[in-house]
């Protein structure tokens, strides 16, 4: 997992330099086109809109969520998601991630990515074997 930590601090510099260029102003479509076209220029194994299906005990389908952005790297896989909300994640926020981890065991974790406010707003939850889902300290690093 140690080379996806550093292939999404890589992508949270990216965005970095997203929001610095574009400010706090538009609505997340803006961000996440220019996101996902920086990225692929990049060159990074970059999946749009992913599909994560949650089926019942019979194998119907229950519901589908669409996660912005799926990234692959050495055999490790992680969920962005994007937001553009001023005020900041709110807990919808939180529980939309834990929501895409608890139907897909194969994504280690889910960046989360606020362009909405003055600096981006950055966030990681992580997935857990037992479907509890940490959230990492602000303040370290992946």
């Amino acid at each position: 997992m140690d080379d996806l930590n550093q292939v999404l601090n890589q992508i949270a510099g990216v965005a970095q330099g997203l929001h610095a260029k574009l400010g706090p102003f538009h609505e997340e479509q803006v961000y996440y086109r220019m996101l996902l076209s920086r990225l692929r220029h990049t060159g990074f194994e970059v999946e749009d809109h992913p599909c994560i299906k949650l089926l019942d005990d019979d194998g119907e389908l229950v519901k589908v969520y669409l996660p912005d952005l799926r990234i692959r790297c050495k055999g490790s896989q992680a969920l962005l998601e994007l937001k553009a909300k001023p005020r900041g994640f709110q807990d919808a926020d939180y529980r939309q991630a834990q929501a895409y981890l608890s139907v897909s065991p194969e994504d280690v974790l889910v960046q989360l990515l606020n362009f909405g406010s003055e600096s981006l707003g950055q966030d990681r939850i992580l997935q857990r074997s037992n479907h509890m889902h940490e959230r990492m300290p602000d303040d370290q690093p992946a």
